[in-house]
């Protein structure tokens, strides 16, 4: 009786009986349970295991595994507190913190926002350009300017003091307009200005110089003579000009177009 029973093997889930055989040693079998376990390596390896399968005859079977979807899940049913322990209800909004929708700012007034600061920006830099040019423009000398004082005036504020003769010294690339006089010509007349008592010499022009000025000295026989010559090159050149006085300018304009 016991070899017979050695001779048999059985799951070791519902403790259904096989006949154990020697192609069937250590591999899985499938029982009609549902369930899958291992045959025995030889008809004695599995006496302790026929022990549990004679219990698990005498159980009820396991049902036969179901693969268990996430959507039959039930969720667990809150208990109902004691009303006497039952907690409070939280807020739906922590006093303290606003909701998303409050604290984020839409993106059309973000933009409308940065726009703003944007032009605040450039017009601020406008005006700290701008009001220093006006006010420079604007400005009004403490003196009126006298003849050609205002004109010479400019044009050193834009361009600069230029001394005629190192304007047209001969390894720098300026000329004069050769109408009235050529450049060696006008270097013997700046010459002859300093001689004369002229303070300084200038030189206005691009490439080719069109104005000369003499910075007139304050000694009034020095000046006269520098009037007078000044005189003499309007007749010869420019008639149409008005008459060239001592009006107690700083400057004389010689046009040389």
């Amino acid at each position: 009786m016991a070899s017979a029973r050695r001779d048999r093997f059985s799951c070791s889930f519902c403790g259904k009986q096989y006949v154990w055989k020697a192609e069937l040693a250590g591999k899985p079998i499938a029982c009609s349970c549902g369930q899958v376990f291992r045959a025995p390596d030889s008809p004695q390896g599995r006496w302790q295991d026929d022990v549990l399968a004679e219990v698990a005859r005498r159980s009820v079977p396991p049902p036969k595994a179901e693969p268990v979807r996430a959507e039959t899940i039930a969720a667990p049913v809150p208990t109902k507190a004691p009303s006497s322990l039952a907690m409070p209800s939280a807020p739906a909004v922590i006093p303290h913190i606003q909701p998303a929708q409050y604290r984020e700012v839409p993106r059309r007034e973000e933009i409308k926002r940065l726009v703003v600061i944007a032009l605040g920006v450039a017009l601020l830099i406008t005006a700290l350009i701008t009001i220093p040019i006006m006010m420079h423009r604007n400005q009004k000398p403490a003196t009126p300017a006298l003849a050609d004082d205002g004109q010479v005036t400019e044009w050193i504020e834009t361009y600069g003091r230029s001394e005629a003769r190192a304007w047209l010294a001969p390894n720098v690339r300026h000329d004069v307009v050769g109408a009235i006089w050529t450049r060696e010509q006008a270097v013997s007349h700046i010459n002859q200005w300093y001689e004369m008592g002229a303070k300084d010499v200038l030189a206005f022009g691009g490439m080719v110089v069109r104005k000369l000025v003499i910075e007139l000295p304050s000694d009034s026989k020095k000046r006269q003579a520098l009037f007078d010559m000044a005189e003499q090159f309007r007749q010869q050149h420019h008639r149409d000009d008005p008459e060239v006085k001592d009006v107690g300018q700083k400057f004389i304009i010689i046009d040389l177009d």
